[in-house]
């Protein structure tokens, strides 16, 4: 399987690069998987981890973050916006609203 990369356009992302594998069969697949360009963040208060990711770069205090929560008694996950919009600030992580 060899491995080849170009790049992709993303809204709000600009772009960013994707390894395309070609099958044996000729089929194509992209993976970011290797080559993430995002950063991560996780914290935790009481019942509650928090884990947010934005694109390298990003301040915790811009709103350029994707938050999710996670409550360990009721093994529920919710997010702060609809999944994969970098909308909220990492550091209003406990005050946000998640659905």
């Amino acid at each position: 399987m060899a491995s080849t990369f170009q790049s992709v356009g993303n809204t709000p992302l600009s772009s960013y690069p994707v390894a395309v594998a070609k099958l044996s069969d000729n089929a194509e697949v992209q993976s970011i998987c290797a080559i993430l360009p995002f950063i991560s963040n996780q914290a935790v208060s009481g019942d509650f981890t928090y884990t947010g990711y934005a694109v390298r770069g990003s301040a915790d205090s811009t709103a350029s973050w994707f938050i999710i929560r996670d409550q360990a008694s009721t093994l529920k996950r919710r997010f702060a916006s609809d999944p994969f919009n970098f909308d909220q600030i990492w550091n209003n992580r406990a005050s946000l609203t998640y659905t």
